[in-house]
């Protein structure tokens, strides 16, 4: 009796199978299950809630990473659920559970259980490490080359735009010609620089055109005449240039015949080391 009792255990045990453990839904299964029950298209109830299909979709799936915002997740979640006729109130505890998967694995996370995540693997590296690294050197080298020279350029620009500035200009005088000798009391003081330049003859300011050009009026006192022109700029030191001019006195007005030919100087008047002398 007792072995046929222990006979009929035994082959109980042996015809026991093993069931697999049901996984519950996610809220987003739960929704594509009720849906179809319902036989409605997607597209159609997503036309029906103004909502994108593609979003319908990432729901259905639990992708919560491709949704715009974790704001919008819980609306459209809510409102499809309305339109399906199931209570919010009996998902949301599930909804709460799945939002705080997806806030610590990140957004790229994904609740959906039939897509598990797959770890990115390294690309297999081809050739030797010191030949990698030779690569990578050469942009690198390439890139700071150009902004050497970008630098050296800016440089140079800017070192030749202050020696500019603080240069002087150029000044040239075309009238009277030097260690000149006159018999008229007043000249005229002509030259050429630049139109911002500065111009002062004998500390006298003088107006200088567009173009560059000045001319001024100078009235000479009998003998040696020391005539300064000074051309500057607001930011340069002054370039100047020195006229000495002779005025015979005596030839302008009571001797004429010691009138001096081609500019020369009289016999009473000598010249010693470009200076004129009397």
């Amino acid at each position: 009796m007792r072995r046929a009792v222990l006979t009929i255990r035994v082959s109980e045990m042996a015809t026991f199978k093993q069931q697999p453990i049901r996984q519950r839904q996610t809220i987003g299964e739960q929704l594509r299950s009720a849906r179809q029950s319902r036989e409605i298209v997607r597209k159609d109830l997503a036309q029906k809630l103004r909502i994108s299909d593609r979003y319908l979709d990432a729901l259905e799936r639990g992708r919560y990473n491709d949704m715009p915002s974790p704001v919008y997740i819980k609306n459209f979640l809510k409102r499809y659920a309305a339109a399906l006729g199931m209570s919010w109130e009996k998902i949301e505890g599930q909804f709460l559970q799945e939002m705080n998967v997806y806030r610590r694995q990140g957004p790229a996370a994904s609740v959906d259980k039939k897509k598990p995540q797959i770890k990115s693997q390294k690309p297999i590296s081809s050739g030797s490490g010191a030949h990698q690294r030779k690569a990578l050197e050469i942009p690198g080298l390439l890139k700071i080359g150009v902004v050497g020279i970008v630098v050296t350029v800016m440089v140079v620009y800017f070192a030749w735009e202050i020696i500019r500035l603080l240069s002087p200009p150029d000044l040239i005088i075309s009238s009277p010609s030097a260690d000149e000798i006159v018999i008229t009391q007043k000249i005229i003081v002509e030259g050429m620089t630049e139109p911002e330049a500065i111009v002062e003859i004998n500390s006298q300011g003088a107006p200088v055109d567009p173009q560059g050009h000045f001319a001024e009026e100078v009235f000479l006192h009998e003998g040696l005449n020391s005539i300064q022109i000074t051309a500057r700029s607001k930011q340069s030191r002054a370039r100047g240039v020195i006229r000495n001019i002779y005025y015979n006195a005596e030839a302008d007005s009571d001797r004429p015949e010691l009138l001096p030919v081609s500019g020369t100087v009289p016999e009473s008047v000598g010249v010693e080391d470009g200076a004129i002398t009397k």
